[in-house]
């Protein structure tokens, strides 16, 4: 089910940016240009429309479901509604061609730029001093808005029969949005689609493989779709992964819901605690990853960089005689070849205001309403996370994943942020490793391990995780240790709490062992320390010696021979501008040299002319209607014939050869182009003069 918006007029959802001394309002758009409408403001305005409902219908409203819908403020139960941002029809289609075509001969057509004024235009206004009527200095404003006519769906979740009548009610009352709402920007048509959100493509693990008994870990393949917002400790920013504990968070909370269990009672249910407590189903973090689904693992503190440059050192094989630093944002994906990809979670930062109570103020105020921001995980980019349990268990999480294999996770879920699409799952084949006696390895920590002392304070050391590492990998002696602490905690959903702060060995840790015995081990994977199953205390065995270290980005193959399908429009009117824009500078070239030998009164008569014409036929019918010989002339003079236009300028573009079909035959369209451009340059160039 999906909401469908269509702009009946111009629209500026601001995105708080601005151009500077260009545009002082930006929309919101996409990576490719390619504008959307957050979540947030929608769904604030239906939540709007619904409150002028009420005031219309009194005891007549529903005001249990409006409850159930849109939530209360001050209960720890979540909106029932859960709305994605709102984007064009088959955006997902036509983002992944953009992509494509951005690798291609076609790619000076599918610059983000072009792309948005393809969809947008820009606005001017400025303030009018009352009494002077006249513009008041300094008051010149430019403001982009979405083209009307242009239509944009919100995907949201599967709702009860009572919840979708009354929300079909509210998008019926929903008809403004945006700035400038009462100044003729932002009529909109709200109605709900039936239109399903269907999960085609995406490669999903046969349950039928999977035995009760045996334990597996299954890996998960997640794009975002929308962005994230996932708190760090002390809630300054977001963290540039997924914990662990916040995937758990999800499927527990999905699990109760369609169970449709108390959450305070819910750890008395034998499989709610089977699944989420005893600690024997393990959700891992989940990193940065791209398109491939490669493997990337924080950057241990064995690898860093020169201080300056580019090369790259490993402390547990090198002998580094500059100065260096840490690589704490990069994540790795080690490659057997030597040469490994890099890659860093790209962030971004979103405004907003919550508005004042009094529905007639459409922003905050000094005095009410709060205006806030949000750093997230910017949209679009891939992580890969696992979940390590039995058959059965596996199963139970599995039937909890909704249709649309869309999972929600992090702050402001319900709308417009954390969104994440299921791209696949598989199971992961464990590769036995032999640790051989006299080789040096390092342990390199995945994520932070927390553990106890002697006290039972929370407190973790080197040696604590050798005393429990020894009975799983073989004796082993400590060579030297790369260290990194923080300090970490975790949000209790049920209890609205975060629990005590722990010391952790954080993630990147480093440990560079030697072996005193041979040691075979089921996997390079380990895990350690308390909480596992919140993804805490996962280790990888690395080689001490990786040798001479590359890292480059990983770049996905281009497409041999990429076609237009979905963006033939956007194509074509791009193409259409440019050319334009081409004629129009020859035009203005040609212009000024012609301006010194002609007539204004000859130039502003054609002008005329050719504004009522639409043909080079049509313009030359009129210009014959004049009686002086001398101006009759002097006006055919300023005019090029459609043949000298075609041979001399339209077919000499450098983009000539690329142009549609179409395009090169509509010549009288361009031709018509070049003669406004023509004089209008003419009769600029003449008022210079005098």
């Amino acid at each position: 089910m999906r909401i469908k918006l269509e702009l009946i007029s111009d629209l500026c959802t601001s995105s708080g940016d601005t151009v500077s001394g260009i545009i002082d309002t930006e929309i919101c758009y996409d990576e490719n240009g390619i504008p959307y409408i957050p979540a947030k403001r929608v769904k604030g305005c239906l939540k709007e429309a619904a409150l002028e409902l009420k005031d219309a219908l009194g005891n007549e409203f529903d005001e249990e479901t409006f409850t159930k819908l849109f939530g209360k403020s001050g209960d720890d139960r979540s909106a029932s509604l859960v709305i994605s941002n709102g984007y064009i029809e088959n955006y997902n289609n036509i983002s992944k061609e953009i992509k494509m075509m951005k690798t291609s001969d076609k790619k000076y057509y599918y610059q983000k730029q072009f792309i948005v004024e393809n969809y947008t235009s820009l606005r001017t206004n400025t303030r009018v001093d009352r009494e002077t009527l006249t513009a008041e200095e300094d008051t010149l404003r430019i403001t982009r808005v979405i083209d009307r006519g242009n239509t944009f769906y919100f995907d949201i979740n599967d709702l009860d029969k009572q919840e979708k009548d009354f929300l079909e009610k509210v998008c019926k009352v929903f008809r403004r949005m945006g700035l400038a709402r009462t100044r003729g920007l932002g009529e909109v048509k709200c109605s709900l689609d039936s239109a399903s959100n269907t999960s085609g493509g995406i490669s999903m693990l046969d349950q039928n493989k999977l035995n009760d008994q045996n334990i597996y870990t299954v890996k998960f393949h997640f794009q975002n779709i929308s962005d994230l917002v996932i708190s760090a400790v002390g809630g300054e920013g977001t963290l540039d992964y997924i914990p662990g504990s916040t995937i758990m968070g999800y499927f527990a909370n999905s699990y109760i819901q369609k169970k449709k269990m108390d959450k305070q009672k819910a750890y008395k249910d034998k499989n709610f605690n089977e699944l989420f407590i005893s600690g024997k189903v393990i959700f891992s973090n989940a990193y940065i990853s791209d398109e491939k689904g490669n493997t990337y693992l924080p950057c241990p503190r064995t690898v860093v960089k020169q201080k300056d440059g580019e090369k790259v050192y490993n402390k547990a094989s090198d002998n580094i005689e500059e100065q260096v630093r840490n690589m704490d944002a990069t994540y790795i994906s080690f490659q057997p070849n030597g040469t490994h990809y890099k890659k860093q979670t790209e962030k971004a930062v979103h405004f907003h205001h919550q508005r004042p109570k009094d529905r007639s103020i459409g922003h905050a105020t000094e005095n009410e309403g709060v205006f806030f921001q949000y750093e997230t995980i910017k949209e679009g980019q891939y992580f890969v996370s696992s979940i390590t349990a039995t058959g059965a268990n596996l199963k139970k999480l599995l039937d909890t994943i909704p249709n649309n294999k869309t999972i929600s996770v992090g702050k402001s879920r319900s709308s417009q942020y954390g969104n994440l699409k299921i791209t696949k799952t598989e199971i992961t084949n464990n590769t036995p490793l032999t640790l051989k006696n006299n080789q040096e390895y390092v342990l390199a920590l995945t994520s932070a391990l927390i553990n106890t002392n002697e006290n039972n304070d929370y407190t973790t050391t080197p040696q604590q995780l050798k005393t429990e590492l020894e009975p799983i990998i073989g004796k082993f002696e400590i060579m030297g240790t790369y260290l990194k602490f923080a300090e970490t905690s975790v949000y209790n959903a049920v209890s609205k709490t975060s629990s005590i702060r722990y010391n952790t060995l954080d993630r990147s840790t480093a440990i560079k062992i030697k072996m005193n015995q041979d040691k075979t081990i089921n996997t390079d994977t380990l895990w350690a320390g308390l909480m596992n199953n919140m993804g805490f205390g996962q280790i990888k065995v690395l080689n001490a010696n990786m040798g001479n270290i590359q890292l480059i980005n990983y770049e996905p193959l281009p497409a041999a021979n990429p076609q237009i399908n979905f963006t033939q429009s956007i194509y074509k009117t791009i193409q259409e501008k440019t050319v334009i824009s081409h004629i129009k500078v020859i035009a203005a070239s040609e212009a000024s040299k012609k301006a010194k030998t002609v007539n204004s009164t000859s130039v502003n008569q054609i002008i005329q002319f050719v504004k009522i014409s639409q043909t080079y036929q049509e313009i030359m019918d009129k210009i014959n209607t004049i009686k002086i010989t001398d101006k009759k002339n002097e006006c055919l003079s300023l005019i090029k014939e459609p043949g000298k236009f075609k041979t001399e300028i339209f077919e000499k573009l450098p983009i000539y050869q690329q142009l549609d079909p179409a395009l090169k035959a509509d010549i009288n369209k361009f031709y018509m182009h070049y003669i406004k451009a023509y004089l209008m340059q003419i009769k600029y160039e003449l008022r210079k003069v005098s």
